[in-house]
């Protein structure tokens, strides 16, 4: 049960990790798009 628990353990860390990853790179992707936005609005 303990190897169990530890794989699990790792696959849950991953998660995390991907998901911090990818939410940080959507808010560079929307800085981004914004500043293309802007100049083109005004």
């Amino acid at each position: 049960m303990s190897a169990i628990n530890s794989s699990q353990l790792q696959i849950n860390e991953a998660r995390k990790q991907v998901i911090t990853i990818s939410s940080r790179a959507a808010k560079r992707i929307k800085e981004l798009l914004a500043k293309r936005e802007k100049p083109s609005l005004g």
